[in-house]
């Protein structure tokens, strides 16, 4: 009879308050993916390049299965970073107003201000091998609501030299998106910020018990 009794005490009250608090800790944590925003034309490649390098930075494994983030649909993001004027303007009010108007709990992306690729002769002698000078800057721009934490990092790389695809724009880009997001400690905050979030789903939802 004690037994039979543990069993429905289990199934009655244990085991639904288990399945509660598993689907509150998955709720999932709202992931803006900014569009690459460059006022230099031509160079298509570099901006698909950090686009992709972004969003595979930011993909959480199994995420399918465990729905901790949610990604929002890249054409509303845009949207919403015309509306709040990011596209024209790049500052930490514009940052946060569009992860406001997208209710985000991270927004994240990349500028380049400048960048180029030139190809020339020597001027000591025309018959050596053309020289090639490129040159990018980029910035990443992330806000944490849950953290309450802006990062803004810069970063600037180079080439001059023989021509090579070691010069190319988009290699350049590699190295200064990897800089980047080193420094930034992208993923781990990422992480940081779904177990808050998961958190405050299980403490809001007992609260209102």
């Amino acid at each position: 009879m004690k037994i039979l009794y543990k069993i429905v005490l289990l199934t009655v009250f244990i085991l639904p308050l288990c399945i509660f608090e598993l689907a509150y800790a998955n709720s999932p944590l709202r992931v803006a993916i900014m569009p690459t925003i460059s006022k230099v034309r031509n160079h298509d490649e570099v901006i698909l390049y950090l686009d992709k390098d972004l969003e595979k930075t930011l993909h959480m494994p199994l995420n399918n299965t465990t729905k901790q983030v949610e990604y929002l649909d890249k054409y509303k993001v845009l949207y919403a970073m015309e509306d709040t004027g990011f596209t024209q303007v790049q500052n930490l009010d514009t940052l946060k107003q569009t992860a406001d108007l997208l209710n985000a709990d991270v927004i994240v992306g990349y500028s380049v201000p400048a960048m180029y690729e030139r190809y020339f002769h020597s001027l000591i002698s025309y018959e050596d091998a053309p020289l090639m000078q490129s040159y990018i800057s980029l910035k990443l721009w992330v806000y944490y609501r849950l953290l309450d934490k802006i990062i803004v990092f810069s970063d600037k790389e180079q080439y001059f030299d023989s021509i090579s695809t070691a010069g190319a724009l988009t290699e350049l880009a590699k190295d200064g998106s990897y800089n980047l997001v080193k420094r930034a400690d992208l993923k781990n905050l990422l992480k940081q910020s779904i177990k808050i979030s998961q958190e405050e789903n299980i403490e809001n939802k007992k609260g209102d018990l």
